[in-house]
């Protein structure tokens, strides 16, 4: 089993969304223990990763006019030495403490993948890869192929690839483009969303899948049922899924 630390948020970029910025290895610190913890009190053959999301969750909101996320990488944003540290920082923090990998995820352009993935290696641990937001065509976020991501990842440190934060359908179309591009282990631990009905539908469309779903839980229903997950569990297994596991609301 593979627990992901909660380092989602515990970037120098994100931190400094709120005043925090010069504070974030402490706030990075505390997320990386709390989970080693909880491995060591619960299973101790389990792995910690410890999962360092994209800086586009801070630059989607504060690119200049004229740039969007869509039509520039986050490393061209930042410039490579900066995005560069975003994460060499973050994992070489993470791996002092002891987890076992380190997960790139939530990224989203090419660019950025090859980018994450050669900075997270400076921390000297096995690199996994989180591709966000694939489409229910299999292609990723911005129209970019997952065999394009196979291709450029070649020959750079990166031990697997998965597919994350994608409706189960998007993974299912995606696993077998990139099982076909990419030599090492891949999975996905798929977005079940959260209900469009909700308070969350206008300010983050993203964040919900815009399946049809009852009731005023604030989690997607939708028909994504546990059953219903497993047997798409299986078809990424019978796929070569090899890491399979949840994201949003799963």
């Amino acid at each position: 089993d593979i627990i992901i630390s909660n380092n989602f948020w515990t970037t120098p970029s994100a931190m400094a969304r709120i005043g925090l910025g010069d504070q974030w290895s402490r706030y990075a610190r505390a997320a990386g223990e709390n989970a080693i913890r909880a491995r060591d009190a619960m299973n101790s053959k389990t792995y910690v990763a410890g999962g360092i999301a994209s800086p586009t969750l801070y630059f989607r909101l504060t690119e200049p006019a004229g740039r969007t996320a869509q039509s520039s990488p986050d490393v061209a944003i930042m410039g490579a030495d900066a995005f560069a540290a975003e994460y060499t920082d973050h994992a070489r923090l993470l791996a002092e403490l002891g987890v076992d990998l380190i997960l790139a995820e939530y990224v989203g352009h090419i660019a950025d993948c090859v980018a994450a993935v050669d900075a997270c290696a400076e921390a000297g641990l096995p690199v996994f890869l989180g591709v966000r937001h694939i489409t229910e065509d299999g292609e990723m976020q911005y129209g970019e192929s997952l065999s394009d991501l196979g291709a450029a990842l070649k020959g750079h440190a990166v031990d697997a690839v998965l597919l994350m934060c994608s409706t189960p359908e998007a993974i299912s179309a995606g696993l077998p483009i990139l099982k076909e591009a990419f030599d090492g282990p891949v999975g996905g631990y798929p977005n079940l969303g959260y209900n469009p009905t909700g308070p969350l539908a206008s300010s983050r469309p993203l964040l919900t899948n815009r399946r049809p779903s009852t009731g005023r839980d604030i989690a997607q229903l939708g028909d994504y049922s546990p059953l219903r997950l497993a047997e798409f569990a299986g078809e990424w297994k019978q796929m070569g899924g090899q890491i399979i596991g949840g994201c949003c609301a799963s």
